[in-house]
C-alpha cells in the first residue's frame, strides 16, 4: 500500500467561459491550449472534469477512481460523510479574470439538498495570486441593502448601487461563504479553494451577452432565497499568526466547517 500513497499532482482541466484570458501563460508560464482560458481546474473530483495522476503508480487515473480504491486513506476521517457520497470534498481551481465575472452566489448545504437534487452547497475562499494596480472585487452588500432594496434594484437595472467593493492586492484572501454575494472584477488571478459543488446563482452580468448572443440566464428567485442579508461591507481576511521563527512565519487563513487554509 505505501507505495500507492504519495504526494498526488494532477493534470488540470482548463475551463473557457467568455470573462478569461492568458494570465495563467503570460505571467505563470503556463502552458495553456489555444484561445480564451479563464479556469484551470487543477484539483477536482467533480464528475464534469476530474483530473487526472499525472506521475507515479495512479498515472492517468482520475480522482474519483483513486479516492474509490484509497477511500479514507486518501481523504482522511473528517470527510467520511463525503467517502459515502463517493465525493471528493473539495475543489481546487486557479482563476485569471481578465473580464468581469457575472455578479453571483451559492447555497448552503440545506438550501442545496432541498433544490438541488441532493447536491452539496458552495462555500469558497479567494486567494489573491497577482492583481493589476487599482483591482477590485465584489464582496458583500452595501450599507444599507436589504432584500427589499435588491429586489427593487434588480427590476430597475440599478444593482451595482447595492454591492460592496474591496481593493485587492497579491496576498490578499477573501472568505466567500456560502450566501455571499461576490464577483471577481477584471485584472485579477486567484486561487480558489471550495467545497466540491458547481452551484452557481447568477443574479447580475453587466448586460453582457454569452456567444450565442443572448444574454446569460439569471437565478434571481434562488439568489434571493440564498443571499446572507446581513453580510454588510465585509472586508478580507485577517490572518492569524500560528508560528513566526528560524525564518518561517505560518499563519492561518481561514477555518471553515468544510476547509482550513494555511499560509507557510
Amino acid at each position: 500500500m505505501t507505495e500507492r500513497i504519495y504526494p498526488l499532482t494532477f493534470t488540470p482541466e482548463f475551463r473557457d467561459y467568455i470573462w478569461g484570458g492568458r494570465h495563467l501563460e503570460t505571467v505563470f508560464g503556463r502552458q495553456l491550449p489555444p484561445g480564451i482560458v479563464a479556469e484551470s481546474w487543477d484539483i477536482s473530483g467533480h464528475p464534469s472534469s476530474p483530473t487526472r495522476a499525472d506521475a507515479g503508480y495512479w498515472q492517468g487515473r482520475t480522482l474519483p477512481e483513486i479516492m474509490e480504491a484509497l477511500g479514507a486513506d486518501l481523504v482522511g476521517s473528517h470527510s467520511a460523510e463525503m467517502l459515502r457520497r463517493g465525493k471528493f470534498p473539495l475543489l481546487v481551481k486557479l482563476l485569471d479574470a481578465n473580464k468581469n465575472l457575472s455578479v453571483q452566489v451559492h447555497p448552503d448545504d440545506a438550501y442545496a439538498r432541498e433544490h438541488e437534487h441532493g447536491e452539496l452547497g458552495k462555500t469558497e475562499m479567494w486567494y489573491v495570486l497577482y492583481a493589476e494596480p487599482g483591482t477590485e472585487l465584489i464582496y458583500g452588500l452595501a450599507k444599507g441593502a436589504t432584500r427589499e432594496s435588491f429586489q427593487a434594484a434588480i427590476e430597475q437595472g440599478t444593482v451595482e448601487g447595492q454591492l460592496h467593493r474591496v481593493r485587492i492586492q497579491a496576498g490578499d484572501a477573501v472568505y466567500v461563504s456560502a450566501g455571499s454575494v461576490h464577483a471577481l472584477l477584471a485584472g485579477a488571478v486567484v486561487a480558489e479553494i471550495q467545497q466540491n459543488s458547481d452551484i452557481t446563482y447568477r443574479v447580475y452580468d453587466w448586460g453582457r451577452v454569452g456567444e450565442d448572443g443572448k444574454p446569460r440566464p439569471l437565478h434571481i428567485q434562488q439568489a434571493l432565497d440564498v443571499i446572507d442579508w446581513g453580510l454588510i461591507e465585509p472586508g478580507p481576511v485577517q490572518p492569524v499568526t500560528l508560528a513566526d521563527n528560524a525564518g518561517m512565519k505560518w499563519s492561518r487563513l481561514v477555518q471553515s466547517p468544510h476547509f482550513s487554509v494555511e499560509r507557510v
